[in-house]
């Protein structure tokens, strides 16, 4: 009776110090997302769920989130829930058929809920009583890659022979006063090799994703039958045995792997947290030195008032962002772009010409000699045009880390295309390529959001900083660019005629001043860009272009390509205005 009172003292003080999470912004999910998260929860951690739910979806937004009812949710529990969570289906334990070989017990629905989901979405399973304080890239990463992952139950474990795993906990158990169900059937894997478990990890279920298609209930009950005969029918009912089948699949997933425990580590008194991504609080340590609750608190402070980390509102059309993992400046600030716009995007790291290995790039490249910074780059849109396809986005736009949006592009991103009737689609663009200036016809004007129009292009142009790209496009572009032969931003190998259209009034997107930095350097003074302040104004571009007698030129060079047959006569082609623009931030 003395533990009780003191658990519900130590709850009742973690809930009054993070009892701001009510006051956080929704969590709004994502439609194009892969990702399914479940969670199993109960009334009494309902706040801690939230703070474990906002602090991981701040940094990768599900398309849904399920929750498994243990049966104490109330009504009230359940209106709290669909009040912050925009996409969310509560389902009970009774919900889930379990009438096969497995056990009758609350964390095994959770396990045969996971593999009737990962049939169609890639699923992680979250505990309430976890924290995500930074950016979990390498789940991003797994996500992506469609792999299966789970949290290390101890520093250095890794997927090992079941054998192996067995002779290791042989001894534990012998010398333990509690026979526990994990450590019982650890101890008794050797006896499952034989009948096809051959490996074993000890992680955690608590925090475990897995891939589209990586496992089914078929496999559970078969991995059930085997397990039950290696420890006995009796010792397998209890709980723990779900934590042993979440590993067993894992460690037998085909490219499953072990997160880094120095990265995303459980909470003992010994550790410090100070650099932890993710930490998960377990029950024998969770409350102890107050960390929990000191971590909660600045995780609520971040959702509530730091604009960086604000839970984003759901997007019709997603963000890829391409950026050099090593060009940290331009990184950063993109992303402090984005955020302040109050857009969610996916950081796509791009492939570094300085690390391609040579036998890389004689694969992905034809006869042709080109630099391979342009190899590169094809190689980085290539990546998104694949994640695209890939997940069937109707609509991406993609950003390279110079590029910037303008605030009249967040109502077309959250809300989407009214037509998607284009291939490429740019936000901002130079006005020629290397076949000469690049033209458009005003009376093809197609509307794709309201007070945002596009218009045809003659070709496409140079410049790949801002657009959008259709699915078609994506599907396009991804047959044709490898091997590569030419810069990403030129046209001329491909089978497939492109549909390109770009917003020209206003234009959607411009260039900061880093894009005039060396990737090495990292850096550019505003300074050394002429009337760098004055690029801001209205008339600034079309009065620089008339003072050169560049306009005179473009309707020369249109004239010219008019007179060669170069352009279909049955358009009122004119040359597109000013170029690729860097403005002020």
């Amino acid at each position: 009776m003395l533990f009780r009172a003191r658990r519900a003292a130590k709850i009742a003080w973690f809930n009054l110090g993070i009892r701001g999470i009510r006051r956080t912004p929704r969590v709004m999910c994502a439609p194009n997302s892969p990702l399914v998260l479940v969670s199993q929860t109960c009334h009494r951690d309902l706040n801690m769920y939230l703070l474990a739910l906002k602090s991981f979806t701040r940094f990768i937004p599900p398309r849904q989130v399920v929750i498994l009812d243990d049966g104490s949710l109330t009504r009230s529990d359940k209106i709290v829930l669909r009040q912050h969570i925009a996409t969310v289906e509560i389902r009970s334990v009774g919900s889930v058929i379990n009438i096969g070989p497995c056990p009758k017990l609350n964390f095994w629905e959770r396990i045969l809920l996971v593999a009737d989901l990962v049939r169609s979405d890639y699923v992680i399973q979250l505990d309430s009583d976890t924290l995500t304080l930074r950016n979990p890239t390498a789940v991003s990463r797994a996500i992506y890659d469609n792999r299966t992952f789970t949290q290390a139950g101890d520093d250095g474990e890794r997927i090992l022979p079941g054998t192996d795993i067995a002779k290791r906990m042989q001894p534990q158990l012998h010398a333990s006063r509690h026979n526990h169900t994990q450590l019982a059937a650890e101890a008794s894997l050797d006896h499952a090799v034989s009948r096809g478990i051959e490996s074993y990890v000890r992680g955690c279920a608590g925090f475990t994703g897995f891939g589209k298609g990586s496992f089914s209930r078929q496999r559970v009950e078969q991995y059930t039958v085997v397990m039950r005969d290696a420890v006995g029918a009796f010792k397998w009912n209890e709980r723990g045995s779900d934590q042993v089948m979440s590993n067993l699949i894992v460690a037998n997933t085909p490219g499953a792997e072990v997160l880094p425990f120095e990265d995303y580590c459980y909470h003992r008194p010994e550790l410090d947290l100070s650099a932890r991504t993710f930490i998960h609080f377990l029950g024998t340590y969770r409350f102890n030195l107050g960390r929990y609750r000191r971590l909660g608190r600045r995780v609520v402070r971040e959702l509530a008032t730091s604009r960086e980390y604000r839970t984003m509102p759901a997007q019709a059309i997603p963000i890829f962002v391409i950026s050099l993992a090593r060009s940290v400046t331009r990184r950063e600030a993109i992303e402090r772009h984005l955020s302040a716009l109050g857009l969610s995007f996916e950081c796509v790291d791009a492939v570094d010409g300085q690390t391609l290995a040579p036998e890389t790039l004689a694969k992905v490249t034809g006869p042709e000699k080109i630099p391979i910074g342009q190899v590169a780059c094809a190689l980085s849109h290539l990546s998104v045009y694949q994640r695209i396809v890939s997940r069937e986005i109707p609509v991406a736009c993609v950003l390279e880390d110079d590029g910037r949006l303008h605030p009249s592009a967040i109502g077309l991103l959250q809300k989407g295309c009214v037509t998607s009737d284009f291939d490429l689609c740019f936000l901002d663009c130079e006005n020629r390529n290397h076949r000469g200036v690049v033209c458009f016809d005003p009376d093809s004007r197609t509307e794709i959001a309201p007070g945002i129009s596009t218009y045809l292009l003659s070709d496409g142009p140079f410049c790949l900083h801002a657009y959008l790209i259709s699915l078609a496009g994506a599907k396009k572009r991804s047959a044709e660019i490898v091997p590569v032969r030419e810069a990403i931003d030129r046209y001329d190998f491909g089978s497939h005629r492109l549909n390109f259209r770009a917003v020209l009034h206003p234009r959607l997107a411009f260039l900061s001043v880093l894009s005039r930095a060396s990737l090495a350097l990292d850096s550019t003074r505003s300074a050394e860009i002429s009337w760098y302040r004055l690029r801001g104004l209205p008339g600034y571009y079309p009065i620089r272009d008339f003072v050169k007698g560049t306009r005179a030129r473009r309707w020369h060079e249109l004239r010219a390509k008019q007179a060669a047959g170069q352009l279909s006569s049955t358009r009122q082609w004119r040359p597109l205005s000013g170029g690729a623009r860097i403005l002020p931030e």
